[in-house]
C-alpha cells in the first residue's frame, strides 16, 4: 500500500493541479474529503477532492478554524489520540462523516497552503498520516519553486521584450533542413511577419532585396565551412512602402555538428545608419558650401592617380584661390563672404562634368580634380569651361558684385605622378595666375618651378643677410623745387653684396615675403632713423623721413608703435611719413587701415603718404576716406615732358585737387632740368628724381647737404 501510495504521490507531484493530487490523497488515505485553500484566505480554495464537491463554503470554513493540527509541536506527524478531533461550538449542516475534521499547515518561505481533511468514521492511519504531511511540505516546496519559477521567467520575458524594443533588436534560429525560421516578436514587428508559429525561408527573403539576398546566401554559406560567426548590414523593403531601413544580422551556427542549424540576432540600424553616414558627411564635407573638404579630396584624389596607372587617362588638378576676398569679407560683412562662397562653389559644381570633384579646402581656397580626360583636346574644352567659370558675379543687399578667382593647372602625368609633385606645380601655376591679374588662369610650365626655386634661394639668402646686417639704407631726397631746399628723404633698402649693392627690385620676392619682408623693413627703417636723428642733430630745420611699408607691415598691430618707440628712442624728431601704395588699400580693409592711421597720426603725429599715385590701381576716393597727408606721383606721369602736353594738364589737374584737399604732392621721376623747370612752371613745389640725385649711402647724403645746395637750385 505504501509503494502504490509513494507513486501516486510522485505522479502528483508531476502534476499542475492540486485539485488532481487531493483527489489522489483522499482515496490513498481513506479521506471522506480533502479541501486545500490558501493560509491566509480560508476562502480561496486551491485545490478540491471529489468528495468536497458535496461541501459548502460554511463547513470548510469553520474546519479551517477549528480543526486541530495533525502535526505535534516538534513538527512531527501525529494522530491526536487515535481520532479526529470534534467540531464544538459551531453548528454544522454537514451530516457524518463531515463533522470531524484535521488541518495540516505547510510553509515554504512566504508561500502557506492549509489542508483540510475529513477522516470519515475510520479514521487516517498514523503512518499514512505522517507521510502525507512530508509529501505536502514537499510539494509546497516545490510549488513555491515553480512559482519563483514562473515569476522569473515572466520578469526575464518582460525585460527581454522591453530590450527587444528599445534596442530594435530580435532573436531568431534557422532550420534549414525544414526550411522554418523561428522569431522573436520584435523581429516579427520589423518585418510584419504574422503573429505566432515558424516561418517558412521564402517569406522571410521576400523583406531582401535581390543583392542583399545574395549576401545573405553568401554569408549562411561561409558559416557552413568556417563555423565562425558573420554579421552584415543590409536593407530591407519596408511594409506599405515607407522609408527604406536597415538591419544588421549576426549569424551563427548552434552547435559545430549541426552545418544545417543556425541562430543569431537581427538589429534595425537605421537610425545608427543615418547618424554613422552623417558624422561621415560632416567630417567630410564643408559644412558652408556643402562641398567635399581637403580630406576627402585628397582621398579621391589619391584614388584617381592610381586609376590613371591603369588607364593612361590623365588627371588634373585645379587650385583656384578668390581674389580680394578679404576686401569683400571687410566691406561688406562676413555675411557677404558666406554667401560669396556659396555662390562660387555652385558655380565651379555647375562647370565641371559630373564626375569631377570640386572640393572647398581652404578659406577661400577651392579644388578641381579631372578624371579621365582622354587627350588634350579634351582638357582643352574643360579648362575653357572653366577659365569663364572664374568671374563669379553675386548681388548682396542690393550691390551687385562681381569676384574672380585665380586657378592653377597641373596634369598627370605630364607635371607629375604623385599627389605631392601636382599640388606643388598647381600651386605655382596658381601663383603665377596671382602675379599676373586678368589671366584668370596658368597651366603650369617648367619654368614656373625654375622661378620657385630662384623665390626661395633668394629668400634664404635675405635671412642669411640679415643676420649679418648687410642690409642698409640709402637716402633720396624730396627737393623744395623753388629753392633747392632738401625737405625730406625717402629711404630706400639696399642689400650690399660686395662689391655689389642690390637694388630693391632685384630682392622683391624677399621684400614680399610675408615673413623675411617685415624683418628687412624693420632692419632698414630703424637704422634709418638712428643716422637721421644724427645728422639732424646739426641741422636748425630737421630734415623729415619717408618710409614704405607693406601690406603685411602695416597691418599687424605692433608696426606703429614699434616705428613710435624707436624715433622715441634715437631722438628723432623730423616727422616720419609712411608710404602706402594704393593697390595694398585696394586689397585689403580699408576701415581697419583707416582705424589704424587715425590712431597713429594722433598718438604720434606719423604721417602718410599714398605711393606711385595716377599708376591706374587706385581710386581718387582713398584720398577722402583714409587720413592721407600727401600724394607721391607716379614716375609714369612724369615720364614725356614736357613734349606730352595731356600728362602736363593731367598734372596740374592733381595739383589742383590736392591744394584744394589740403595734400601736398612730391612729384617723383624728375630725370631733366626740362622736366623740371615744367613743374615748376605748372605750380609743382617738391620733386624727387635722378636729376637731382639718385638713392646715395648716409655717408654721401651728408656730403651732398654740406656743400651741395646749389646742386639742387630750381632750374
Amino acid at each position: 500500500m505504501l509503494q502504490s501510495f509513494n507513486g501516486a504521490l510522485r505522479r502528483a507531484a508531476r502534476s499542475r493541479s492540486l485539485d488532481q493530487w487531493v483527489g489522489i490523497a483522499e482515496d490513498l488515505l481513506g479521506a471522506a474529503a480533502i479541501v486545500a485553500i490558501e493560509d491566509d484566505n480560508f476562502d480561496e480554495i486551491v485545490g478540491l477532492s471529489p468528495q468536497a464537491e458535496a461541501l459548502d463554503l460554511k463547513t470548510i470554513g469553520l474546519a479551517a478554524r477549528l480543526a486541530p493540527s495533525a502535526v505535534d509541536d516538534e513538527g512531527q506527524g501525529t494522530i491526536l489520540h487515535g481520532e479526529t478531533a470534534i467540531l464544538h461550538g459551531e453548528t454544522i449542516d454537514a451530516p457524518s462523516p463531515y463533522d470531524r475534521a484535521l488541518s495540516v499547515r505547510a510553509l515554504h518561505k512566504s508561500s502557506a497552503v492549509r489542508v483540510i481533511i475529513f477522516p470519515g468514521k475510520e479514521g487516517i492511519a498514523q503512518p499514512l498520516l505522517q507521510r502525507f504531511i512530508r509529501f505536502i511540505e514537499r510539494r509546497m516546496a516545490e510549488r513555491a519553486l515553480t512559482d519563483r519559477y514562473r515569476t522569473d521567467l515572466k520578469h526575464y520575458i518582460g525585460m527581454l521584450r522591453a530590450l527587444e524594443r528599445t534596442a530594435k533588436i530580435g532573436l531568431w534560429d534557422l532550420d534549414v533542413a525544414n526550411r522554418e525560421l523561428w522569431v522573436s516578436d520584435e523581429v516579427r514587428r520589423m518585418f510584419r511577419c504574422p503573429p505566432r508559429g515558424p516561418i517558412k525561408i521564402s517569406q522571410a527573403l521576400v523583406s531582401f532585396p535581390r543583392q542583399a539576398r545574395r549576401q545573405l546566401v553568401e554569408a549562411f554559406m561561409a558559416l557552413s565551412h568556417d563555423q565562425g560567426s558573420h554579421s552584415l548590414a543590409v536593407p530591407i523593403h519596408t511594409p506599405g512602402g515607407s522609408e527604406p531601413r536597415t538591419v544588421r544580422i549576426f549569424v551563427s551556427p548552434r552547435k559545430p555538428d549541426e552545418a544545417d542549424r543556425f541562430y543569431g540576432v537581427i538589429q534595425d540600424v537605421t537610425e545608427q545608419q543615418i547618424i554613422t553616414e552623417r558624422l561621415w558627411w560632416m567630417a567630410n564635407h564643408d559644412a558652408l558650401t556643402e562641398l567635399p573638404n581637403r580630406a576627402l579630396f585628397a582621398d579621391r584624389f589619391q584614388r584617381a592617380l592610381e586609376r590613371r596607372a591603369r588607364t593612361k587617362q590623365l588627371v588634373g588638378l585645379i587650385l583656384l584661390d578668390v581674389d580680394k576676398f578679404k576686401a569683400v569679407n571687410d566691406t561688406y560683412g562676413h555675411g557677404a563672404g558666406d554667401e560669396y562662397l556659396r555662390q562660387i562653389a555652385k558655380q565651379l559644381r555647375d562647370t565641371v562634368r559630373g564626375h569631377d570633384t570640386v572640393a572647398r579646402t581652404g578659406g577661400d581656397e577651392f579644388s578641381i580634380l579631372l578624371e579621365d580626360i582622354a587627350g588634350l583636346p579634351a582638357l582643352d574644352a574643360v579648362l575653357s569651361r572653366i577659365k569663364k567659370a572664374l568671374t563669379v558675379p553675386f548681388t548682396w543687399e542690393g550691390h551687385d558684385l562681381e569676384g574672380t578667382l585665380s586657378a592653377g593647372v597641373a596634369i598627370a602625368p605630364d607635371h607629375g605622378m604623385t599627389d605631392r609633385d601636382l599640388s606643388v606645380a598647381a600651386d605655382l601655376a596658381l601663383y603665377r595666375s596671382k602675379g599676373q591679374p586678368g589671366d584668370g588662369l596658368s597651366i603650369y610650365q617648367a619654368e614656373y618651378g625654375r622661378a620657385a626655386a630662384a623665390r626661395a634661394t633668394q629668400i634664404a639668402g635675405a635671412r642669411k643677410a640679415l643676420k649679418e646686417d648687410r642690409f642698409v639704407p640709402h637716402y633720396q631726397p624730396h627737393i623744395a623745387i623753388g629753392t633747392g631746399e632738401v625737405v625730406a628723404v625717402e629711404v630706400l633698402a639696399r642689400w650690399m653684396e660686395p662689391p655689389r649693392i642690390i637694388e630693391a627690385e632685384s630682392f622683391k620676392d624677399a621684400l614680399t615675403d610675408d615673413d623675411t619682408g617685415p624683418l628687412i623693413g624693420r632692419a632698414v627703417i630703424g637704422r634709418a632713423i638712428s643716422e637721421m636723428a644724427a645728422l639732424n642733430a646739426g641741422r636748425a630745420t630737421p630734415l623729415a623721413l619717408c618710409v614704405n611699408a607693406t601690406a603685411a607691415e602695416i597691418l599687424r598691430a605692433d608696426f606703429l608703435g614699434w616705428l613710435q618707440v624707436t624715433c622715441s628712442k634715437a631722438g628723432f624728431e623730423g616727422g616720419v611719413t609712411v608710404e602706402i601704395s594704393e593697390e595694398m588699400m585696394r586689397e585689403n580693409d580699408e576701415a581697419a587701415l583707416s582705424t589704424l592711421m587715425d590712431e597713429a597720426r594722433a598718438r604720434s603725429g606719423i604721417g602718410f603718404a599714398l605711393d606711385a599715385f595716377g599708376d591706374g590701381f587706385g581710386s581718387i576716393l582713398h584720398l577722402t576716406r583714409l587720413p592721407i597727408g600727401a600724394v607721391n606721383v607716379a614716375r609714369t606721369l612724369t615720364a614725356g615732358l614736357p613734349a606730352d602736353r595731356q600728362k602736363t594738364k593731367l598734372l596740374r589737374g592733381i595739383l589742383d585737387m590736392a591744394q584744394a584737399l589740403g595734400i601736398k604732392v612730391v612729384v617723383q621721376g624728375v630725370e631733366t632740368a626740362e622736366q623740371a623747370a615744367q613743374l615748376h612752371a605748372i605750380g609743382a613745389q617738391t620733386v624727387q628724381g635722378h636729376h637731382y640725385t639718385p638713392p646715395v649711402s648716409y655717408a654721401s647724403l651728408r656730403t651732398l647737404l654740406e656743400d651741395g645746395k646749389s646742386l639742387f637750385r630750381a632750374a
